[in-house]
């Protein structure tokens, strides 16, 4: 039990590392990470790097949880290292936090916090990585990944391209787990196409599917797309898991009918 507890603490101790000097984090597709509640030193510093190459069609993510506003400080964040890096965010106690911000030229990212003498406040942040966001085609050969469009903000008509084609050995088939769709913008949809460019499913606003989507052909093709994107509003996006099952292990589900099909047949927008 005790053997236990102590792992259980030192895997606590490199997922949520709090404000104490520079933090390495490597090798870990997801994670948390935060400031505490202080006192602070100074400079604090995480270098975040997933176990993934540049070559690799997916980036690293990280959002922020919590943004306490009370103290001074400074918090930015870089796509790669200061210097060398792409300066994705900075942002003053007093800032809105961003939702999400994507490192797309590196492997890794930088969040640097700069609280003033005496500061109490602080943030709590998390990091993941996803399939690469292209309007270009993105080809995914994992057998299981993550799709989403981030937490915005978009640009209008921002879209995404993904075709997942993962070895399919004799017995298994490809499924898509729809975990969340924007629900602010009748524009904003995913859509999932067989190999062969016949349509197996779109969803947007409220409409779900009931169940794991099954892919009919040994590939599909996933698209995001953002429409007309309101400012005002905060956009939650998408994200869709994908893994390769056993035939023996589904439901035998079927997919669903979406709103697509009722709409088109009542002469409404697809």
């Amino acid at each position: 039990m005790l053997t236990f507890l102590l792992f259980l603490l030192g895997c606590l101790a490199q997922t949520f590392p709090t404000c104490s000097g520079v933090k390495k984090i490597r090798g870990l597709d997801e994670g948390s990470f935060g400031s505490g509640d202080g006192p602070f030193e100074p400079n604090c510093l995480w270098e975040i790097q997933p176990g993934f190459a540049l070559s690799d069609p997916q980036r690293l993510v990280i959002g922020f949880n919590d943004w306490i506003h009370s103290g001074d400080f400074n918090l930015t964040v870089y796509d790669g290292v200061p210097g060398n890096g792409i300066l994705l965010y900075t942002m003053q106690s007093k800032d809105p936090a961003p939702r999400e911000v994507r490192a797309r030229y590196h492997t890794l990212a930088t969040v640097i916090f700069q609280p003033s003498r005496g500061s109490t406040g602080g943030f709590e942040a998390y990091w993941y990585t996803s399939a690469l966001c292209n309007s270009t085609r993105v080809v995914l050969n994992k057998t299981n990944g993550l799709l989403t469009s981030g937490k915005g903000p978009y640009k209008n008509s921002q879209k995404c391209y993904w075709t997942v084609a993962p070895p399919l050995p004799k017995g298994t088939h490809l499924e898509f787990d729809l975990r969340d769709l924007d629900t602010h913008a009748d524009d904003c949809y995913v859509r999932i196409d067989d190999e062969n460019g016949v349509r197996v499913a779109q969803y947007w606003g409220t409409a779900r599917p009931g169940g794991p989507i099954r892919c009919p052909t040994s590939s599909c093709d996933v698209y995001w797309h953002t429409g007309v994107v309101d400012p005002w509003n905060t956009f939650t996006g998408f994200s869709m898991e994908y893994s390769v099952v056993s035939d023996l292990d589904s439901d035998d589900f079927q997919v669903p009918r979406s709103d697509y099909h009722e709409r088109v047949h009542h002469g409404l927008r697809p």
